[in-house]
């Protein structure tokens, strides 16, 4: 759909497959020792070298005050950043950019209470809270809208994303969701400028593995309010054991009009071995074969502790490839272009 002012206009490259690993807490320890910091710095060479190209860095929480925790450090407080983390953290970062990642961006959740003890905070703003209420029915009745860090919780986002250099933010809500409050959380997101790409503004995502029509509706709300949402990583394992990326896709195109690109849009995942469902290597770049027949055109795996730990362990129980960062990362990749065992 075409944008209203302010709106900013996502396209998924094609050509080049996003290809995505889920970091928890490898970066997040608060006021990290030499040990920690050292620990980072070999995390960031492995994963530069790992032929993944997409960064999730998890998990955010926020509490009643507005406060942003990483994990369990604080690490944004009356919408200023804290100090907490490795001060050498955004080098690794850009290190990566430098390595060929091209997106990073940080995920809110899992818990419900993430998202929902915030918002007396959230719509406190008039602005947000008319666009969520009334689902955005008709743009030009609503005035020009305000600063978009107005609010702590705002403030606290924007702090972060900047010293991080976040491109945005990923809603991993695992709940049942109010369809107004996480069109209030998405306005207030999509509201806050980039500080990676000039002229943008942070980019928002969503991490389902249920609920599949309320995620499409939430999808196809936030295109009427003026707001593209990024895209999907659906769970494929776990709670997601047995998702068809297809299924979704479809529930995209019949909320959002039979020319959106569902099938680009949804970006299946895997778990490791040590996860519930997990998938070997070579039975992902099986299943991402066939999915790359149906318009798949990104994955993802989760974590990159999980494999790391896994491989120290020699319990892997994967063979033709082992377990490693780059193997998930090739089996993705070889899928998407058709490629099977």
């Amino acid at each position: 759909m075409a944008g209203a002012p302010g709106t900013v206009e996502r396209t998924i490259d094609m050509a080049t497959p996003n290809i995505g690993i889920y970091c928890e807490g490898t970066f997040s320890q608060a006021y990290p020792t030499p040990q920690q910091i050292q620990d980072q710095a070999t995390a960031e060479a492995a994963l530069a070298s790992s032929g993944f190209n997409n960064l999730i860095l998890a998990f955010f929480h926020t509490h009643p005050s507005g406060n942003l925790y990483y994990n369990d450090t604080l690490v944004a407080a009356d919408g200023l950043y804290t100090g907490a983390l490795n001060p050498g953290l955004p080098a690794l970062l850009t290190s990566l950019r430098s390595a060929g990642f091209t997106r990073i961006v940080g995920s809110i959740g899992p818990f419900f209470s993430d998202f929902d003890q915030v918002m007396p905070i959230i719509v406190s703003n008039p602005y947000w809270a008319a666009k969520a209420s009334g689902l955005c029915p008709n743009l030009s009745t609503f005035p020009p809208p305000p600063n978009p860090t107005a609010n702590v919780v705002a403030k606290n986002i924007a702090a972060v994303s900047k010293f991080l250099g976040l491109d945005g933010w990923e809603f991993d809500m695992e709940q049942e969701f109010s369809m107004i409050d996480l069109l209030a959380w998405t306005i207030m997101i999509g509201s806050i400028p980039s500080t990676v790409t000039a002229n943008t503004k942070l980019v928002v995502s969503g991490c389902p593995y249920n609920n599949m029509q309320g995620w499409a509706n939430w999808v196809a709300a936030s295109q009427n309010c003026g707001f593209q949402i990024d895209s999907f990583r659906l769970q494929c394992y776990d709670g997601g054991c047995g998702q068809q990326p297809q299924q979704w896709a479809n529930a995209l195109k019949q909320a959002c009009g039979s020319s959106f690109n569902g099938e680009a849009f949804v970006m299946p995942g895997l778990g490791c071995p040590t996860v519930p469902c997990p998938t070997c290597p070579s039975d992902g770049q099986n299943m991402f074969a066939g999915w790359s027949k149906q318009g798949t055109t990104g994955g993802w795996v989760w974590t990159y502790e999980l494999i790391q730990a896994c491989v120290a362990s020699s319990k892997c129980a994967c063979s033709n490839p082992a377990v490693s960062l780059t193997a998930y990362s090739s089996a993705i990749a070889n899928g998407l272009k058709g490629q099977t065992v």
